[in-house]
This record gives structure tokens, C-alpha cells and sequence, in this order.
């Protein structure tokens, strides 16, 4: 049994050592408290930040489209006359004329696909 005991003693005498004191945990708290106060203080930073972005897009937005529309001039009224009637690709064929689709004005010329 003395044996038993004196490898014991012997292991713990080995381990006693290695483990922390009270300096190294005060230590090893005070780096902890300054990583949670400096996290803190980027997360704040990052949610003002955040707020003031979208503030200034929502004004943004919400400006546009009046700015836009107060840029615009308005056209002078036009004398109201008859109606042009829309003439068919078949009429504008006949009158020697290449017909002239939407879709070809719609996309700036380029040919229907057959």
C-alpha cells in the first residue's frame, strides 16, 4: 500500500505544477473582459453604421422618383387631329417598305427569330 501511495504523491507532484494560479486566472479573465468590451464596441459601431446606410438609402428611394418627375419637362399640348391608322406589315410591304414590327423595335433592330 506504501507503494500505492508514493505513486501517487509522485503524480501528483507532477500534475501540481502545470495547473493555473490565481494570477494566471485573473489573467487569463482581464483578456476576456477586453475581447468582450473591444466585440462590443465593433457590433455598435456596426449597427450605427448599419442604420445610418439604410437611412440614407430609404431617403434615397423615397427622393428619386420626385426629383425624377420634377426634372422632367413637361411636352407642349398637341393639336388634336384624326388618328393615323396602323398600317399592316402586308400594306407596308406593298407600298415598298420593310414591315416594322414591335419586336424589332423593342429590340433595337435586331431580326425575329422564324
Amino acid at each position: 500500500m506504501d507503494h500505492e501511495f508514493h505513486a501517487f504523491q509522485a503524480r501528483i507532484e507532477a500534475i501540481l505544477p502545470t495547473l493555473a494560479t490565481k494570477a494566471d486566472i485573473e489573467a487569463v479573465r482581464a483578456d476576456m473582459l477586453r475581447l468582450v468590451h473591444e466585440t462590443h464596441k465593433w457590433m455598435l459601431a456596426s449597427v450605427i453604421g448599419m442604420f445610418i446606410g439604410f437611412g440614407g438609402l430609404f431617403m434615397a428611394v423615397g427622393n428619386g422618383p420626385r426629383l425624377q418627375l420634377q426634372s422632367v419637362p413637361l411636352p407642349a399640348s398637341a393639336p388634336a387631329t384624326q388618328p393615323v391608322p396602323a398600317s399592316t406589315p402586308q400594306t407596308q410591304l406593298q407600298q415598298g417598305r420593310s414591315p416594322q414590327l414591335a419586336f424589332i423595335i423593342i429590340n433595337q433592330g435586331k431580326a425575329p427569330v422564324k
